[in-house]
């Protein structure tokens, strides 16, 4: 296999140009660069900036860092690489300050209610604030940021992985108030 050596005045998208031409992969070091300005530029956390390029977080882990006991990756294919240097740092940040609708982030936060996930715990482990998952849950949200979505979903991707804890689990009603969409959150009388 043939890689590309990069010189200091060649930018990512000659790289990528020259190296479609002759070969499946390209070195991983400018689109690795490339990466850590998006997570700098936009703000986002890794698992919400992977989210948003369509990326697995597992690939953008192992270009930044690499497996466990191993350096980051030396190439990438071309195809991730133009999928890559296709999002800007302005257009990752106009895209994470768009205003979308709240629908698929109430969706998820509703089903891990349902499966005995508690607001408390989603706010710590998601870093969003337990007021918003409330009013994003009760449906007092009807738009968010892109940004709370992207959030979202990566904790809804995070505790999916995980099993909620046994003390937690939802009661009978409770799952079938929070499948219902009606609020599970205790409100003072």
């Amino acid at each position: 296999m043939m890689t590309t050596t990069i010189t200091r005045h060649t930018t990512t998208e000659t790289l990528l140009e020259h190296a479609t031409d002759r070969t499946d992969w390209v070195d991983a070091a400018p689109f690795r660069a490339h990466l850590l300005l998006l997570l700098d530029v936009s703000g986002l956390s890794l698992p919400q900036l992977a989210g948003h390029l369509g990326m697995p977080l597992a690939m953008c882990q192992n270009l930044l860092v690499g497996r466990p006991g191993r350096p980051p990756m030396r190439r990438i294919s071309t195809r991730v690489a133009a999928g890559l240097i296709r999002h800007t740092p302005a257009s990752v940040t106009e895209s994470a300050q768009r205003q979308v609708s709240a629908y698929d982030a109430r969706r998820l936060v509703r089903s891990l209610l349902a499966s005995g996930w508690t607001l408390e715990l989603l706010s710590e482990a998601g870093g969003i604030g337990r007021t918003t998952l409330a009013r994003l849950t009760d449906g007092e949200l009807t738009r968010c940021t892109n940004r709370l979505e992207l959030a979202v979903r990566a904790l809804h991707t995070w505790a999916e992985a995980r099993t909620a804890p046994a003390t937690l689990r939802p009661s009978a009603g409770h799952a079938s108030r929070a499948a219902a969409g009606r609020s599970t959150t205790l409100r003072a009388a």
